[in-house]
Order: C-alpha cells, then structure tokens, then sequence
C-alpha cells in the first residue's frame, strides 16, 4: 500500500480583501521585481512604474469610488 498524503497551501495574501493600501503595494511589488536572478542579490527589478500607470491601477481596484 503506497504511503500519499495531501498538501494545502494557502496564499493568505490572496485569500479575500487586506486594506486596499496593502494590496495594491504588494501587486506592484510582485509584478515588478524578478527573483529568479542567479547572482547576488538574487532579484532585479524588472519594471518601475510611473504615476499614471499606478493610478490606472487604482482606478480598476475593486471598491474604487471617483
């Protein structure tokens, strides 16, 4: 009999609505840095964003009232 066992990972950072602050800022930051880089220090940021693009991001969050 083959000895299984089941996993779950949770992503709490995604699991349902942080403080809108929170969530944007993480976004950002995930989407603009590569941690995949083999040499010290092991990241590089990939993309910086200007203020229009972070405010078209805003714009688009859920619960976003003009």
């Amino acid at each position: 009999m083959a000895n299984t066992s089941t996993v779950y990972l949770i992503d709490y950072d995604y699991a349902g609505y942080n403080f809108a602050a929170y969530d944007l800022a993480n976004m950002i930051n995930e989407t603009s840095i590569d941690y995949s880089k083999p040499t010290y220090p092991g990241f590089e940021i990939i993309k910086f964003y200007c203020f229009e693009e972070i405010e078209e991001i805003i714009r688009h969050y859920p619960g976003f009232y003009p």
